[in-house]
């Protein structure tokens, strides 16, 4: 039946860890060369969260839509949603319409930050992400889901997070001194945030398998998504060694530890996968999130050690 779950996880708090664990990585990428900015990357922080909440929260609105037998094509079992004085439908629209207001404010002030670009770039995540959660086919329910995700929470994400920073300080915040790092951390996190899809999807296969036959895991099978999971675990974790020594960083090795750290979790979440019972397979995507969020901190922790030497003229207070 219709799942009634308290509000932080009706609206998926769990999965900002990966929103959050982004940005952060955006960050780490722009301190690494001594172009990181307190602002800009605080009011990415913000728009992010409220962006994934108003997602969340809308998704959550075509469930109940689903639920009281509108055809939205959202798995969801059939239920009574009549509890009395409350509309749950209503209840979540306006939610999701609130929260992406603010989102809406905290992109514009980017935008006012980063110029026509940046536009063009909130273009695409709003064009993105609606594609996404809304429409008759949303593509989270497509076999090409976690595509999507790498690129919103890789390349998208990181990128922007971290040029937003280096446009500050950087005469040319496209030269490949100051975008290397983002490029190679975007890749790394886009892989980090695919198998939290693919965890997420493959928890919620016996939930949803008669009514969840387009995403990953339905289509291409069980095994076939542990496969990809370890894949991109070592994928993500050897793009990050090779970076350390590529970026000439002081003590690589150093550089290097949180990919060690996150490789290990990403290998016990693959194992467990497999291990599990079917009932808890889906405490495993609030951990590949989790990882997501320790790879960000970390990075950003590293990048403070190991980094240039922050040169900006800006002062925060």
């Amino acid at each position: 039946m219709y799942r009634s779950d308290p509000l932080w996880k009706a609206l998926g708090f769990t999965s900002l860890m990966m929103g959050i664990g982004a940005v952060m990585a955006g960050n780490s990428s722009a301190q690494i060369h001594g172009n990181a900015e307190f602002f800009p990357a605080t009011i990415c922080l913000i728009f992010v969260i409220f962006a994934q909440l108003a997602a969340n929260s809308y998704t959550r609105y075509r469930e109940v839509l689903y639920s009281m037998g509108y055809n939205t094509h959202i798995p969801v079992y059939k239920a009574n949603n009549s509890t009395p004085g409350y509309d749950k439908a209503l209840f979540y629209r306006v939610f999701s319409v609130g929260l992406g207001l603010v989102s809406l404010i905290a992109g514009l002030t980017l935008v006012s930050m980063g110029g026509i670009w940046f536009a063009l770039v909130g273009v695409f995540i709003l064009v993105t992400a609606w594609l996404m959660v809304g429409g008759s086919t949303p593509l989270l329910l497509s076999p090409w889901g976690c595509v999507f995700t790498f690129i919103l929470f890789g390349p998208v994400t990181v990128i922007s997070t971290s040029m937003l920073q280096s446009a500050h300080e950087a005469t040319d915040p496209l030269s490949w001194f100051d975008i290397s790092p983002a490029l190679f951390m975007s890749g790394i996190v886009g892989f980090m945030s695919a198998n939290a899809y693919l965890v997420y999807v493959y928890g919620n296969y016996y939930m949803y398998k008669k009514t969840m036959g387009d995403t990953f895991t339905p289509t291409f099978g069980r095994k076939a998504t542990r496969v990809l999971v370890l894949i991109n675990s070592f994928l993500a974790f050897g793009i990050y060694v090779w970076a350390s020594f590529y970026l000439s960083l002081d003590n690589p090795w150093v550089a290097a530890a949180p990919s060690v750290v996150c490789f290990i979790f990403n290998i016990y979440i693959w194992w467990e996968m497999k291990h599990l019972p079917k009932y808890k397979l889906l405490t495993l995507a609030d951990l590949a999130c989790l990882n997501v969020l320790i790879m960000g901190v970390l990075a950003s922790i590293v990048a403070a050690f190991v980094g240039i030497p922050d040169d900006s003229h800006m002062q925060v207070f």
